[in-house]
């Protein structure tokens, strides 16, 4: 046993943890955080207004060890500079807002919780696939605008024995896949990162090897893929015209993986069946978008306010692991002189 691993060894997990870290949170998050690292003799502190400078000013302060971000922390270049090979703690997945050639060159590390929230993703996505497939929005204004008329030209289809197409397998496409087969879909997943191994080992399910395979093969195409450079846009005009009848598409990820314009036509072509969307491409400011009043009133659009992976239980759950892995990461840094 080497001398260095030797000296790791040394360490109880009560010392190590109880060295006093300082986290500046710069977003929303549960009180279980700051709970969980105060019991361990971790010092927290909220950033009162969060802005550029603000953030500069702390990380160049040399008070802090961690900052706490989240999708409206406005994290620029500058301000990975000024906190440099300090830690980024993100409570949640999203990190397509962060600059990461100036979190690489900076050497400024992250932290994040993608399994936190993907119970409370999966079944929201599943919410939106019902209610596009039995036309809910129709049903809930036939029931309210003119009471308990049926609105016999919605009537719906099943879920049962559709092929549901799913773009991205992790922590949450992962779920969703062993959701659906005990549901009677069948299921199709694309994703280069995972493997037909991989795939196989959920029952009933078969990997593609292409996105555009998966749209023409699928009846309902739901996207849990992260925002890339080669991801943004993913669904458009050139992709979706693999289709080989109308889709349901339905995106709980990232907004930017469609181009809203293409979508829009292909609705009116009749290529799309219908789409939900509980995200939407420049967040919060897509109000301005020429597409907004289009997309805002078609009758076959369903719209949501980002809401996928918000419940009362995921918003603990997220903070508590977020704040259990600054735990391990420390610790670790300290163990092995990281």
């Amino acid at each position: 046993m080497s001398a260095r691993r030797r000296q790791s060894k040394t360490y109880s997990d009560t010392s190590l943890l109880s060295s006093s870290y300082r986290v500046l949170v710069a977003t929303t998050i549960h009180p279980i955080f700051t709970q969980v690292l105060r019991e361990h003799g971790w010092q927290v502190n909220t950033l009162d207004s969060v802005n550029e400078q603000a953030l500069i000013q702390a990380g160049k302060s040399g008070q802090y060890d961690i900052l706490v971000v989240g999708t409206r922390t406005p994290v620029t270049e500058r301000v990975v500079h000024a906190w440099q090979g300090k830690i980024f703690a993100r409570p949640g997945s999203g990190i397509d807002h962060l600059p990461f050639a100036a979190l690489r060159r900076w050497k400024v590390r992250i932290v994040r919780t993608p399994e936190g929230n993907a119970p409370a993703v999966v079944e929201y996505t599943l919410l939106l696939m019902l209610a596009l497939l039995r036309w809910f929005p129709r049903h809930l204004a036939a029931g309210v605008v003119r009471p308990w008329r049926r609105p016999l030209d919605a009537m719906g289809e099943l879920l049962a024995g559709k092929r549901v197409g799913i773009a991205g397998v992790g922590h949450i496409g992962w779920r969703l896949a062993s959701v659906l087969t005990q549901m009677g879909a069948s299921v199709l997943c694309w994703d280069p990162f995972v493997s037909v191994r991989q795939v196989r080992q959920l029952a009933g399910a078969q990997k593609v090897s292409t996105l555009q395979e998966l749209i023409a093969c699928s009846d309902i195409l739901t996207l849990h893929l992260p925002l890339t450079a080669t991801t943004r846009e993913i669904i458009n005009h050139e992709t979706l015209r693999y289709a080989r009848h109308p889709l349901y598409i339905i995106n709980t990820a990232r907004g930017s993986l469609i181009r809203i314009p293409d979508l829009l036509v292909a609705l009116d072509e009749g290529i799309v069946q219908a789409a939900a969307l509980d995200v939407l491409p420049c967040e919060p400011e897509f109000r301005d978008a020429p597409w907004w009043d289009s997309l805002r009133r078609h009758p076959r659009v369903i719209l949501t306010p980002h809401m996928a992976g918000h419940t009362v239980e995921s918003r603990e759950w997220v903070a508590r692991l977020l704040a259990q892995k600054l735990l391990r990461v420390m610790r670790w840094r300290r163990g092995e002189g990281f």
